[in-house]
């Protein structure tokens, strides 16, 4: 993770985060989803390796982001978030390193609006997202 971002519009604040099978069942554990071998990648039939990484809930890409945005805040702990809205590109698989960047966007007192992406190690961009929280 790097240094905490300074609180100016443009500041920028990066996680990155390579997902095992252990972060994906603790996951679902704590999502009360009991489906862990419910998704495993299988666009390669040839390729046997890649067929056994299974897919990340698009709800884990979410918390990255939330949590690379809530890094804007004095107190990321305490942030509130208001709103977000999240598109969902391509998937996360299982041993993918992921790279979650946001961008400070507006800062108006208490209230900060951060857009995010979060990419793979090969730079494809697998979700992006705008939020807005109140650091409190």
């Amino acid at each position: 993770m790097d240094e905490r971002p300074t609180r100016q519009v443009g500041a920028k604040a990066t996680i990155t985060k390579t997902i095992s099978e252990a972060d994906l069942a603790l996951f679902l554990l704590v999502m009360g989803d009991d489906q862990l071998d419910a998704q495993t990648d299988s666009e390669e039939p040839g390729n046997t390796a890649r067929q056994m990484r299974q897919i990340a809930p698009d709800a884990m890409l979410a918390a990255l982001l939330a949590s690379s945005a809530a890094r804007h805040a004095l107190r990321p702990q305490f942030a509130r978030f208001s709103s977000a809205v999240v598109r969902f590109i391509e998937p996360a698989l299982t041993d993918d390193t992921l790279t979650a960047t946001a961008e400070l966007t507006t800062l108006d007192g208490e209230t900060l609006g951060v857009s995010a992406h979060c990419e793979n190690q090969e730079g494809r961009r697998l979700a992006e997202g705008d939020f807005s929280l109140r650091d409190s």
